[in-house]
């Protein structure tokens, strides 16, 4: 069984053109299968240039084929149909690769990231496919001319079988491993900050500068080659990736030592800790500043690894490089007991005997090969869950066009709302203002009324102030009938100023505006009458009354028949009571039907007060006419 790994280029779409990519695809495969008379060799070898290598390569049903392809549209196209071609005519399993930075848009791109990841995952699928007893072959027939260098370099240092097809041979080259190896003594005393480098991907270069031994690498222009350089950052080049594959780092030959109370530690069975426990034989790892931190309380070094919440390791290294791992911390009880409560800790406190050796193997010359190993597995899963993931959110960003069309046409409507809330909150400002003003205007427009009928008297035995009447219509329209419109009240205080006092319509208006002046106006009866039209009219007027005044009139009426009912004046008989009460309700008829809940209240309370009083034998009404 062969693990055959390809680049894929676009050799399969035919030369560049304006017709879609897929359109090109297909005319191509028609046009290669129209030419090979049947011939299933001819087919794949006029169909791309993997399939021509894969073919000649004796590729088959027992064989697996990985296609690393551009990270672009075009290359997952081309890289789609390759798939499709080669499952379905030689029966080899095919996966695709999709690598990130793998275009031709950017070179800067090109080389940081796309050369990068493309021998990451060629070294990987190499090491994965071996183990599992596979034999390896690069088939750089095809893809990107500036790839097929890389990778025949890799292959070179890995020792693959390297295959290719020249376009104008029938006959399939195997390319020859050369005696290429690194300057290992030139960059062997950066190996260990380039492993680093290559595991966080990127990194400040003055952080990668404090993990060298030495000065004078940036002088070196070989060094400098293996890194990218950009704004301060630094993250391995496409030949650092190379040189890390090809380098052949010494055996370290340093133990790992476990005292019992680390292996009694809460966190010692975590994958964290078994993960890092391996590696801490690293000198390279060691020099990383949270790997070896100090603190005033111990005499040994602690290691954080990357988490915030990961444990803490107190170890020491001894003249032959042996480890000490003298025990395991928690998160959370390191920073509560050791850093918060300096609890010291101190090598004496953890004697020789309490050590065995660990069962663990020291690590390999690639000190994070294990990690990246299983974060490349994962990768097709992750890749996989972000395609679902697209899938769905394409057909949501489906879902919320629509919802668009829909929320324009409701924005227009919420607009005009807008604009009358704007209009309403306006209006409300000056409502809430003028409510702060209605302690004042109502006391001012009692005093204005007292004073206007200073010199009025009631019919009753005591002659009690006339002030009292409008006074007690206004509180019945407040309490009894609910209403809060100020102009109202003030209105109701003012009601007979006009009609039996010196008081003008113009100075009301003057002094608390041109509403309460009109509301007075209205429920005002002209003098220059007869007292029976007078009454006449005011049953007429009563049904094409405002509402505000009709509020008034149905306060004034209550009020009026309540007096009559309690207090009668001797002077008047009982048929001039009744006469009054009958009066009263002919106008509160005509009043009626106005709808409001202050109406219903008041016409309510009259009726009530008309029905106790209608009886009565004595009365004393509040207006002489």
């Amino acid at each position: 069984m062969t693990l055959f790994i390809c680049p894929c280029g676009t050799s399969i779409a035919g030369p560049p053109g304006r017709a879609p990519i897929e359109e090109r695809i297909a005319a191509k495969l028609r046009e290669a299968e129209a030419k090979s008379d049947g011939d299933l060799l001819a087919m794949l070898v006029g169909a791309s240039a993997e399939t021509n290598g894969l073919a000649r390569s004796n590729c088959g049903s027992r064989d697996e084929v990985i296609l690393l392809a551009s990270d672009t549209a075009h290359g997952k196209a081309t890289a789609a149909a390759i798939r499709n071609l080669v499952e379905r005519k030689l029966g080899a399993k095919v996966t695709v690769r999709s690598i990130e930075g793998l275009q031709v848009g950017s070179a800067k791109y090109f080389r940081q990231q796309g050369i990068r990841n493309l021998i990451r995952v060629a070294k990987h699928e190499t090491q994965s496919a071996r183990s599992a007893g596979k034999s390896v072959v690069f088939n750089v027939t095809g893809g990107f001319k500036a790839v097929v260098p890389y990778l025949t370099l890799l292959g070179m240092f890995e020792d693959v079988d390297i295959v290719y097809v020249y376009e104008q041979s029938d006959e399939l080259i195997r390319l020859p491993a050369l005696p290429v190896r690194f300057d290992q003594d030139r960059i062997a005393f950066a190996l260990p900050a380039l492993q680093v480098l290559a595991h966080r991907g990127v990194m400040a270069e003055s952080e990668f500068r404090a993990l060298l031994p030495g000065q004078g690498w940036h002088d070196d222009p070989v060094f400098t080659q293996l890194i990218e350089e950009t704004d301060g950052m630094v993250a391995p080049s496409g030949a650092g990736e190379l040189a890390l594959a090809g380098f052949q780092a010494a055996s370290r030959n340093a133990r790992l030592f476990l005292h019992r109370r680390a292996r009694q530690s809460a966190v010692f069975d975590e994958a964290h800790v078994k993960r890092t426990l391996p590696l801490m034989t690293d000198p390279a790892l060691r020099s990383i500043p949270d790997h070896g931190k100090h603190y005033d309380n111990t005499d040994m070094l602690v290691w954080k690894e990357f988490g915030h919440s990961a444990p803490r390791i107190f170890y020491w290294v001894d003249k032959t490089g042996d480890v000490f791992v003298a025990d395991i911390l928690p998160h959370d009880i390191h920073e509560r007991e050791f850093v918060l409560g300096k609890m010291p800790m101190w090598r004496r406190d953890y004697p020789v005997e309490g050590f065995t050796g660990n069962e663990h193997e020291s690590i390999a010359p690639d000190a994070y090969g294990a990690a990246l190993s299983r974060f490349i597995e994962h990768n097709d899963e992750e890749r996989a869950a972000l395609t679902n993931r697209v899938a769905a959110l394409e057909a949501e960003i489906d879902s919320i066009r629509g919802h668009q069309e829909r929320a324009r046409a409701r924005n227009a409507q919420l607009q005009g709302q807008f604009e009358a809330t704007a209009k309403n909150a306006a209006s409300l400002s000056e409502a809430l203002e003028l409510a702060e003003q209605a302690p004042q205007r109502l006391l001012s427009a009692t005093a204005f009324a007292a004073d206007a009928h200073r010199n009025h008297r009631r019919k009753d035995a005591e002659a009690t102030p006339y002030i009292n009447h409008p006074v007690e219509v206004a509180r019945i329209l407040a309490e009894e009938g609910k209403v809060v419109d100020l102009d109202i009240l003030i209105a109701a205080l003012l009601h007979d100023t006009i009609e039996d006092t010196e008081v003008s319509a113009q100075q009301l208006e003057d002094r608390f505006g041109k509403r309460v002046r009109n509301l007075v106006e209205e429920v005002t009866d002209d003098k220059s009458f007869a007292k029976e039209r007078r009454k006449r009219l005011q049953i007429e007027h009563a049904a094409v009354a405002s509402p505000e005044a009709k509020l008034i009139k149905l306060g004034d009426k209550i009020a009026n028949l309540r007096d009559l009912a309690q207090f009668p004046p001797a002077d008047w008989p009982v048929e001039r009571k009744r006469d009054y009460f009958a009066w009263a309700k002919a106008v509160v008829d005509r009043l009626r039907g106005a709808g409001s809940p202050a109406h219903q209240l008041l016409e309510a309370q009259f009726d009530r007060a008309h029905a106790a009083g209608a009886g009565a034998k004595e009365s004393r009404p509040n207006e002489c006419s």
